[in-house]
């Protein structure tokens, strides 16, 4: 039973992690890490549980009362039906004993995965909720999910154990009919008193195992409810979804394009969105009828306040949304009906947020690639402003970095996740807010490289500021989901009240940073240096 349950664990997990690996993004987008963690975890683990011991336990206790019951009936057919007289009374208490539970067991699973997404978000953020001096307040949101789950515990405690103390005497209360039946049969002289012994020992427990059974159906509850769970997972595809052009045939294609010529892109792309719409869970429509479209080869700046939509347009284009209605075409092709592999060649996307893996810097600049050229790295490293930061440290691209990223600056992770985008080597490419930690040189410096040495890219730069990116090809300002002015930057400075206020506001605060900004002795750059472009 021990190596059945854990074969079974094992293929399962395996199985688990070869659908996650292929599960579409926006799949992956709605599930918090604490409920994936759960499935492979502990609700595997549970099944593996209920095979290794409990598989067991119920055989024996299956057979023991079969056998005892027919032994007794050798000996007096008369006590065995007293012992089995409060049979049906268990069963009863048992049956009382587990109605309702499904419902209580799924509340218990669901406060539970409740318990453990505030306990991973609560640990993952403590130092920001340190320097916020927001402990108390998370601290707060975790003592009410405690006390969610333990509510829950303490009702389903109050109501179980009245009814399993009443199962547990019922299951010994035989005795109370076999003694006095034993006494008088004997006094007739109608049996043997060693026989009498016999009974009453045997008598005394041969119903204790359907304890056991009761446990196994209360431990099979929890461990249906975790296959439940882990079947949502298990009924996904496991490779590509049939009919569509395999990883394989799409790697050859794009290796040999590559192969002729391994810096430039392999192929172009344009995007249209059209009629989009789309809302988060019990919000209103955040985009309406949205239509954009991003030509092959351009560079589109999209801007706008907070909670505009800039940043789900970007979730929606690398397939982390989907749209509720409208469609995102790339290049003819609906990105809805694309699977995980050829979206990945198309769309590449850096973000704010500049997540390292643990090992080498290589490793994580080859994420996306398994072989790159030397060429095609320094390149990618040049663009992104990286240089520097690789010939200050000592290993160079063999430095080892932890999940943090090391000891390199928020900046410098932000431009080592900007080269592995760029190294993804896709016609589209997604910046949302990918150099918010640069400063306007920096930022200024990486989209000119971008424009020179891949030229062929289609981007799209969702930023506040527009420091160096007056001269993209097209400027969309949107406001609540919705275009307020679209063009370039001359034209809209020109005629578009909306991005003249904004440009004067930006104006304003970067004339003040130059004010309060002191000039490098070792790098002397003027203030008509620091404004070229933006005159």
């Amino acid at each position: 039973s021990h190596q059945a349950a854990f074969l079974i664990l094992a293929n399962t997990r395996r199985t688990l992690v070869a659908r996650l690996a292929w599960v579409p993004l926006c799949w992956l987008q709605a599930r918090h890490s604490g409920q994936l963690k759960q499935m492979v975890l502990q609700d595997v683990a549970r099944i593996e549980n209920l095979i290794a011991h409990h598989s067991v336990e119920l055989t024996v206790a299956v057979l023991s009362p079969v056998l005892v019951t027919l032994y007794l009936f050798w000996l007096d057919w008369r006590l065995a039906l007293a012992a089995l007289a409060v049979a049906p009374l268990a069963i009863i208490s048992s049956l009382l004993f587990m109605r309702g539970m499904n419902r209580q067991y799924d509340d218990y699973q669901q406060r539970l995965i409740n318990l453990n997404n505030t306990i991973l978000e609560y640990l993952r953020n403590r130092t920001a909720m340190k320097l916020f001096l927001q402990d108390g307040q998370q601290f707060a949101s975790l003592v009410r999910a405690l006390n969610h789950y333990y509510a829950l515990v303490t009702k389903i405690t109050r109501r179980t154990v009245p009814r399993w103390a009443l199962f547990t005497s019922i299951l010994g209360a035989n005795l109370l009919l076999i003694l006095p039946l034993g006494q008088w049969l004997w006094q007739q002289q109608q049996l043997a008193l060693s026989t009498l012994v016999m009974v009453l020992l045997l008598s005394g427990g041969m119903l204790r195992p359907l304890l056991k059974i009761s446990h196994f159906f209360s431990e099979s509850k929890e461990a249906l409810a975790g296959v439940r769970r882990l079947s949502e997972v298990l009924a996904l595809p496991e490779k590509e979804v049939p009919g569509k052009e395999t990883p394989e045939q799409e790697a050859s294609e794009t290796d040999s394009a590559t192969a002729q010529n391994p810096v430039a892109q392999p192929f172009e792309a344009d995007v249209r969105f059209e009629q989009i719409d789309f809302a988060y869970p019990d919000q209103e429509h955040l985009l309406q009828q949205f239509s954009l479209m991003l030509p092959s080869g351009s560079t589109t700046l999209l801007l706008g306040p907070s909670g505009s939509g800039k940043s789900t347009l970007a979730q929606l284009l690398a397939g982390l949304l989907l749209p509720s209605q409208g469609r995102i075409l790339l290049n003819d092709m609906d990105l809805a009906g694309l699977d995980n592999s050829r979206r990945s060649r198309l769309v590449a996307v850096a973000t704010q947020e500049a997540f390292l893996f643990k090992g080498t810097i290589r490793q994580n600049l080859m994420l996306a690639r398994d072989q790159i050229s030397d060429q095609a790295l320094e390149q990618a490293i040049e663009v992104a402003q990286a240089s520097e930061l690789m010939t200050r440290l000592p290993n160079g691209y063999d430095t080892l970095l932890n999940e943090t990223g090391g000891t390199l600056s928020g900046g410098e992770r932000q431009r080592l996740a900007l080269a592995r985008a760029l190294l993804a080597d896709t016609p589209i490419l997604v910046l949302d807010e990918a150099t918010a930690f640069a400063d306007n040189l920096t930022q200024q410096a990486f989209y000119q490289a971008l424009k020179r040495h891949y030229p062929r890219k289609t981007v799209l730069i969702i930023a506040h500021h527009l420091a160096g990116l007056q001269q993209v090809d097209q400027i969309v300002l949107i406001d609540q989901g919705r275009i307020q002015a679209q063009g370039r930057h001359v034209d809209l400075l020109a005629h578009q009240a909306a991005y003249q206020r904004l440009w004067a506001l930006q104006q304003q605060s970067h004339n003040w940073r130059l004010r309060d900004t002191p000039v490098s002795v070792s790098r002397p750059v003027s203030r008509s240096a620091l404004l070229q472009g933006e005159s």
